[in-house]
């Protein structure tokens, strides 16, 4: 299983955001320190692309700021695309491993080889060409192998260790360790040829497969949502574990593939989706589905949702389901188009990422020459054409330039120059301090300070003798499971004459469910009593983000 997640996690950032049937460029970086493993990574991918009938993704070998180079191959490079995919490979790989000798309980050996490790991380920034708006970005995602499939297909496994060794090499070592050496020394050298091609083997097998995940995952496609078929529950309404769905095979479907169940709820001036339980699709056909429930389910828990009355969606694509479904149940308005100012592509991945996370906010790329590359090949006035340097952001539409300076996150009006915000965070890790100003949190605070916004109390969920335990918070800039935040109430008193409002902590708590990343649960960690008083007596309770 995990195997596959990192899979569709880091290639689902290639698809598009729209279901269209629109071709994409993928840009492989190219660097000065390539290796042989990114050449065979990129010709993998290239191979993969030959067989297809449909070309769907144009190859391009990409050097940041200085070229951009087709890839010519079985199809030829058309004027149309709708998204640009920048990819970074980056490769590391052991071709010196040391022999693993494995013993009985006598001391003999039973078995000799030397493992294959490699490892592999890749980075992906997906970006839709008309608007220059980032869809997704992963800037980091690793494969897992399992040392089962390690051993079975790429270890090197010397099976006639006696006539290599000429005896046996456990006991050989035991009795003459510089001896034994020089006979490891003699074998490693025969095998070393042997031990590079298994490595160059999988990392094709890895370029193939993630290839072949994104055209699979391109003919389900994403953003799919379907409905259960409450009429027709399979089994007895108490205790529910078979679905039907409206999802069928004409959608690229089949028996053995996952849906994910949400129930939408209302929550004060929010709508929020839950997760309910993941299920797989045990029969399907072009009229629909019927669905078991993965796992552990809670067949109890499942009849009482489905009893409730509430909608209930099933999706494909949970990542995107949960980011921005929820975006458009609750109907967010006054999104803010912000960019962030760094020295190369992928150099502030933590502050980007962290600003695709929050809602209002469309993150803009400028990477003015690849885009203007592909708008010329569209020949479409369409597009926008791009100026360098900093008149380009006002061009895309940017209304916010971001930055980190010095544990300080600060925020630039780009029409006038001006700081209109800036937040500083330090975070503590084994007693030292350390820069969090490009946090998810960090950012929130200062979206909420900068545009005057306050995180609202939906309703209080555990409360119980005189003590407020648990409220559900929301927020248009989102909430993240264990973030941390101070709790305050609104006092007036008189100062010369004057009368002055000002803010009393009354105490502080962290999320401890975050229901959507616009809903979650304030675990009160201290004040229960201080905000159970509070809400007795009708006083307003305001919650701000606790950055130190």
């Amino acid at each position: 299983m995990k195997k596959n997640l990192w899979l569709v996690l880091i290639l689902l950032s290639f698809i598009s955001k729209a279901q269209e049937n629109k071709n994409s460029a993928v840009l492989l970086l190219k660097k000065p320190d390539d290796n042989k493993y990114v050449r065979v990574l990129k010709e993998a991918f290239q191979e993969v692309a030959d067989n297809r009938k449909e070309p769907d993704y144009y190859f391009y070998e990409w050097d940041e700021k200085k070229t951009l180079r087709f890839l010519p191959g079985k199809h030829s490079e058309e004027n149309v695309v709708s998204r640009v995919h920048f990819v970074d490979f980056r490769t590391r790989a052991d071709d010196d491993p040391k022999i693993v000798i494995t013993t009985d309980t006598s001391g003999k050996t039973k078995s000799v080889h030397f493992p294959v490790f490699a490892l592999l991380e890749v980075a992906t920034k997906t970006v839709d060409l008309a608007t220059s708006q980032v869809i997704d970005y992963s800037p980091k995602s690793s494969p897992s192998l399992s040392e089962k499939e390690r051993e079975k297909k790429y270890d090197v496994v010397i099976y006639d260790f006696v006539k290599e060794f000429g005896g046996d090499p456990a006991l050989m070592k035991k009795k003459d360790a510089k001896e034994y050496q020089k006979i490891e020394d003699r074998i490693k050298a025969k095998y070393k040829p042997l031990i590079s091609e298994r490595i160059l083997e999988l990392y094709k097998d890895w370029g193939s497969s993630m290839a072949y995940k994104l055209y699979d995952w391109e003919r389900i496609g994403i953003y799919k949502f379907y409905s259960v078929v409450k009429e027709n529950l399979s089994e007895d309404e108490n205790k529910i574990r078979t679905i039907n769905s409206t999802a069928t095979s004409k959608d690229g479907f089949r028996v053995g593939h996952g849906l994910t169940l949400y129930e939408v709820i209302p929550y004060g001036n929010y709508t929020s989706t839950k997760l309910v339980h993941h299920f797989t699709i045990k029969k399907i056909d072009e009229n629909g589905s019927e669905l078991d429930m993965s796992m552990m389910g809670n067949r109890k828990k499942l009849a009482e949702i489905m009893k409730s009355g509430n909608e209930m969606v099933l999706t494909n694509s949970p990542y995107y389901f949960e980011r921005d479904y929820n975006r458009k149940l609750n109907k967010l308005e006054d999104f803010k188009t912000v960019a962030v100012r760094k020295s190369c592509f992928f150099c502030e991945s933590r502050l980007e990422t962290n600003l695709l996370k929050v809602p209002s906010i469309k993150l803009i790329e400028r990477a003015e020459g690849e885009l203007r590359y592909f708008r010329n090949l569209a020949k479409s006035e369409k597009f926008i054409d791009l100026d360098e340097g900093e008149s380009q952001y006002k061009q895309l539409g940017v209304n916010y330039l971001f930055y980190s300076d010095n544990s300080i996150l600060k925020s630039t009006d780009i029409e006038t120059g001006r700081i209109i915000g800036s937040v500083e965070s330090e975070a503590k890790f084994l007693g030292a301090s350390r820069d969090d100003s490009r946090s998810a949190s960090t950012i929130r605070a200062l979206l909420l300070e900068t545009f005057n916004k306050q995180i609202e109390v939906l309703s209080f969920s555990k409360e119980s003798k005189g003590k407020i335990k648990e409220m559900i918070i929301g927020s248009p800039y989102g909430i993240s499971d264990k973030e941390s935040f101070k709790i305050f109430i609104e006092e007036t008193e008189e100062v010369n004459g004057k009368k002055i409002n000002r803010l009393v902590q009354i105490g502080d708590g962290n999320i401890s469910d975050d229901i959507s990343d616009l809903v979650g649960k304030l675990n009160v960690k201290d004040g229960e009593k201080e905000v159970f008083e509070a809400k007795t007596q009708g006083k307003k309770i305001i919650i701000k983000y606790n950055l130190k």
